[in-house]
């Protein structure tokens, strides 16, 4: 169990574990999104890391969200692709706790639609209050 200030509660520490949920594959070809894991009740998204597997091509921006399915990029939004073997934690902001079970979405987007490839790696590390 670790220890974490939770934003807009009080000062007072609570308990707690961090759990990992991936990692998940996300491809060129995940234009619609793509459902990831199940967020329990009541828990805290923190850190999302992406590796990159295999470029993504699209002649435009090459990005991907991640959120739910009331908000397709409440966690990550339009986070450019990693090139293969490179690693970025993209780092939520804490403050969206849940109060019930959350379906956790991610989405690429090409700009112009003509990827031919392109693949990577997610894995999400979020708080579990106890």
């Amino acid at each position: 169990m670790g220890q974490i200030t939770i934003p807009g509660t009080s000062t007072a520490q609570r308990y707690g574990v961090v759990q990992f949920a991936g990692p998940f594959t996300i491809s060129y070809t995940d234009t619609t999104p793509v459902n990831l894991f199940k967020l329990p009740a009541n828990s805290i998204m923190g850190l999302i890391y992406l590796t990159g597997v295999a470029t993504f091509d699209d002649t435009g921006y090459d990005y991907l969200d991640i959120g739910n399915s009331d908000d397709g990029d409440r966690y990550v939004s339009n986070r450019t692709m990693t090139s293969p073997g490179n690693t970025v934690a993209a780092l939520t902001s804490l403050k969206y706790g849940t109060s019930s079970e959350e379906q956790i979405t991610a989405v690429y987007q090409g700009q112009n639609g003509d990827a031919t490839q392109g693949q990577c790696k997610v894995l999400i590390l979020y708080y579990v209050p106890g």
